[in-house]
């Protein structure tokens, strides 16, 4: 069934104004902030290299193991964070965080959403190879994917099926719609970075995420999925 762009980009700007909106904009600001210091302190702990008798080998201080202990750490808190998202953003009710949003199932999900991640990345990485296409149609295809882990609990190949078949027949609506979402995000996370105004273009990104967020619910919902039952 055919969605209308215009439809579900107004449907995403109904949701911004709601109380989960800016609970989630508020959780994500202070993530990424947190995010950017962590890796401002990794970048400082970059492995040295030692040179003894034998060949040259690596050495890897502890202030470098903590910093990619804490990378991962931080990936794995993003990945969850987002999945709750995408729950929340699927309810019915825009005024209420159930419980079950963050503890069901969450372990499970992080783990299938990056197995999913992996091989849509490297579907759509081989797919490019060829003239950029196939690549193309596979990002198109596959992005609605977290959806189906976060919501409905599949695992990461289901995922990808459940996707592409939501997008059969929606294709050309939902490329244009990435187009439109990929330029509002950069110019609300890079334009005030730009002007030098780092926490505004901070604030931006979140907003511009949970934005994109509530937009392919809507469209993700329209074309069949599920909402998040609590």
């Amino acid at each position: 069934m055919p969605f209308s762009v215009r439809s579900v980009l107004q449907d995403g700007i109904d949701w911004i104004q709601s109380s989960n909106s800016i609970t989630l904009i508020a959780i994500f600001t202070g993530l990424f902030v947190g995010f950017e210091y962590l890796m401002s302190y990794a970048s400082s702990s970059l492995i040295s290299i030692g040179v003894s008798v034998s060949p040259a080998q690596f050495t890897v201080t502890g202030g470098t193991w903590l910093a990619i202990i804490l990378g991962i750490i931080a990936v794995l808190i993003m990945i969850g964070a987002s999945i709750v998202a995408i729950r929340i953003v699927t309810l019915e009710d825009d005024t209420i965080i159930p419980e079950e949003s963050y503890r069901s199932g969450i372990g499970r999900a992080i783990l299938s959403m990056i197995g999913a991640g992996v091989l849509f990345v490297l579907a759509t990485m081989i797919g490019s190879v060829f003239l950029l296409i196939p690549g193309l149609f596979i990002l198109i295809s596959c992005f609605m994917y977290g959806f189906a882990v976060a919501v409905e609990g599949h695992g990461p190949i289901a995922a990808l099926k459940h996707s592409w078949g939501l997008a059969r027949g929606n294709r050309l609506r939902l490329l244009v719609l990435l187009v439109i979402l990929f330029v509002l995000n950069g110019v609300l996370s890079m334009g005030p970075a730009y002007l030098g105004l780092d926490i505004i273009g901070t604030i931006g990104m979140s907003i511009g995420m949970i934005y994109s967020m509530a937009v392919v619910s809507s469209v993700y919902l329209e074309l069949g999925g599920d909402r998040y039952e609590h």
